[in-house]
């Protein structure tokens, strides 16, 4: 059995010395017991907004190698996307298991 496995969207702010914000990207970020990763590719929250969660785990899938891995890895009756349960691949393709 695997472990949970959340996949949540995320803000990310880079700061000065001083703490002030210098720059915000949009992203999302995967994690589990084991381990953690993100992504941040999106320059503003709609359109990171604009992605449903079935597009937002494609998203994590083309853009970081180790949160594929950790979508293949996990057999979808343990992920959570946005803090809600996903009981089934939101794509029309079945997990894949190593």
């Amino acid at each position: 059995m695997s472990n949970e496995v959340y996949l949540s969207r995320t803000r990310f702010e880079t700061l000065d010395e001083a703490g002030n914000v210098i720059n915000t990207t949009f992203g999302a970020r995967i994690y589990d017991d084991l381990g953690c990763t993100y992504v941040n590719f999106h320059q503003t929250l709609d359109e990171l907004l604009a992605l449903d969660a079935a597009e937002l785990v494609e998203y994590v899938k083309d853009h970081s190698e180790m949160g594929a891995e950790m979508l293949s890895a996990s057999d979808f009756s343990r992920l959570f996307v946005d803090g809600e349960w996903v009981n089934e691949p939101p794509t029309s393709e079945e997990p894949m298991f190593p």
